[in-house]
């Protein structure tokens, strides 16, 4: 199964291979949870304040699925 994950902000730095979009395409397997795949990314997960689940807001415990797509926001600041 394969997921995509796109990093806003200051979090793609955190992935070993840049992608000039932020944009990646994951392998994972069945009943990956948003949570368990921010821990196998080493994802620090106190940097991740908002996380979009299929253009929703999510939670973490979601059971991923073929297809699903994943933003991972910062907190950002500013005005």
């Amino acid at each position: 199964m394969k997921v995509y994950i796109k990093l806003y902000a200051g979090l793609a730095k955190y992935m070993l291979d840049k992608k000039k979009d932020n944009l990646w395409i994951i392998n994972i397997e069945p009943k990956t949870t948003v949570y368990s795949l921010i821990k196998r990314l080493n994802l620090p997960e106190e940097k991740i304040k908002i996380i979009f689940l299929n253009n929703r807001h999510a939670n973490g415990d979601e059971i991923l699925k073929d297809k699903d797509r994943l933003g991972f926001f910062p907190l950002v600041a500013g005005g």
